[in-house]
């Protein structure tokens, strides 16, 4: 609740609010936490579901949070599941969609279930996610982006996150990759393999997906 009033001092236009981390809880304990922490502040919030690294939300409470809280407006969903947005849906509850894993968008938008992304693919290559957002989800175009984009992700898979998308990042001479614990010399030859594979893969994808987007 200080992080609340912090960031509301500073400018923010919203909260995302994560589940608390670490320990396990049932879902009356995470609607009693989301509600509490909500209540404390004028902001929307947007709930943040990442069941691989903390409490995972259900559909039945996600739906009650947003329809009976005022500034619960929506819910960034990283799960890897589809379940909670398409619930929303389904039940005609007005709320913001936000995806947080790669690997459902293209299926999220076809299926008209997701307002947005927030993508760690992104983060190493901004121009397939945009490319994806700007085609229609019947068209060709809109087939061959996502295709890239599972193609990447099998190789960003090989690695814990995000390990993969600093070596891209590295790799397009954005910035250096660091870690905060030591790699292995199999890492690091699997980095070298990943980077080799990126340089060749790389032009071939913005040729074929984002033809106005140099590569670097």
């Amino acid at each position: 609740m200080e992080l609340c009033a912090v960031a509301s001092d500073e400018g923010a236009d919203g909260l995302l609010l994560p589940m608390p981390y670490f320990f396990r809880y049932a879902q009356e304990d995470l609607d009693i936490y989301c509600r509490t922490v909500a209540s404390c502040t004028r902001l929307p919030v947007l709930l943040y579901n990442l069941p691989q690294f903390s409490s995972g939300l259900e559909k039945p409470t996600v739906r009650q949070l947003i329809a009976e809280t005022e500034n619960i407006v929506g819910i960034k969903d990283s799960s890897g599941s589809l379940e909670i947005l398409r619930d929303l849906k389904d039940h005609g509850i007005d709320a913001c969609r936000i995806v947080g894993n790669d690997s459902v968008l293209a299926k999220a938008l076809s299926e008209g279930v997701c307002d947005g992304v927030v993508s760690g693919v992104a983060c190493a290559l901004p121009e397939l996610i945009l490319d994806i957002f700007q085609q229609t989800v019947a068209s060709k175009e809109f087939h061959r982006s996502t295709h890239l984009l599972a193609e990447l992700i099998k190789q960003l898979d090989q690695f814990p996150v995000p390990w993969a998308l600093k070596w891209a990042v590295e790799t397009r001479g954005i910035a250096p990759a660091t870690f905060a614990q030591p790699i292995t010399n199999e890492r690091a030859s699997q980095a070298n393999e990943f980077s080799s594979w990126l340089k060749n893969w790389l032009p071939f994808a913005i040729k074929q997906a984002m033809p106005s987007v140099r590569t670097r």
